[in-house]
């Protein structure tokens, strides 16, 4: 398997457990009530806007799409679909971290409960589409030598990306001048 593909199966298995922990958390009011007073959910918000938006997706969208739109004009229908679905992702994600605000408002419990649901639920249909659609048309489009430029790309720009927004989820949690 192109290790290219492998990386971002692993990123769609991180991005996974926080969804799953998502799911506990809203199941119950009280665990819910203590996850929004901790700030647990925040922290979650934040991670899923951080990483899937700031790392995992460029990567898709800049280098593994492109490549695979290049090789297969058949690709070039369903890598614009998931790009689309990116869209929509941050937008549920917003909505998510609107509702989250507005807890203390009445009905506000049941408001980010549902945000958080219909979240966790196409980040999962999402990543569950690429990984059975999108990755194995990669593999057979993609020749090794194009899947191992785009890993070395994955590795370059990780360092960098990560760096960066690890500073900015420092400063969003600890402020400024820290």
């Amino acid at each position: 398997m192109a290790a290219a593909l492998d990386i971002l199966r692993k990123e769609h298995r991180a991005i996974a457990r926080v969804l799953h922990m998502l799911r506990d958390i809203v199941e119950d009011d009280a665990v819910l009530a203590r996850g929004v007073e901790s700030g647990l959910i925040a922290a979650m918000l934040r991670y899923l806007h951080v990483f899937p938006y700031g790392v995992h997706h460029p990567k898709e969208e800049q280098q593994l799409f492109p490549a695979m739109a290049a090789r297969d004009s058949g690709a070039v229908a369903a890598v614009a679909a998931l790009v689309e679905e990116h869209a929509a992702g941050y937008a549920f994600l917003n909505d998510t971290r609107r509702a989250l605000t507005e807890i203390g408002s009445q009905g506000g419990s049941g408001r980010l409960r549902r945000a958080i649901q219909n979240c966790i639920a196409h980040e999962t249909r999402h990543m569950k589409r690429e990984e059975d659609e999108i990755l194995p048309v990669a593999e057979r489009v993609l020749d090794g030598e194009t899947l191992a430029a785009i890993a070395q790309t994955f590795a370059a720009s990780d360092e960098s990306q990560k760096s960066a927004n690890i500073r900015k989820m420092f400063k969003s949690l600890h402020g400024p001048d820290r």
